[in-house]
């Protein structure tokens, strides 16, 4: 059956070419997966360094005091800037 139309025989083979490319996708997904998986690509680990590593978050047990904070996570370690004090500006 053939439509007179151009805009539908348009339509007809966007279809086409749309099913024919989610087909193309999912068939290099599938690939590239198995070529990670099977171990033939190697995916390069990279870790962070140590000293912008950030501190894990410590969660703590829900209680009366931290239910009227809003959050169950334990109070941040004070650092060394704030222990020092306020800034002077003889630093800069």
């Amino acid at each position: 059956m053939s439509t007179p139309s151009p805009v539908m025989r348009l339509m007809r083979f966007m279809t086409h070419v749309n099913i024919g490319a989610m087909l193309g996708m999912a068939a290099w997904l599938v690939w590239s997966g198995w070529q990670v998986s099977t171990g033939q690509i190697r995916i390069p680990r990279i870790d962070p360094p140590s000293a912008n590593a950030a501190e894990p978050m410590r969660l703590v047990p829900v209680s009366g005091a931290t239910r009227a904070a809003g959050h169950c996570l334990a109070p941040a370690p004070a650092t060394r800037q704030a222990q020092a004090g306020p800034l002077s500006g003889a630093d800069l």
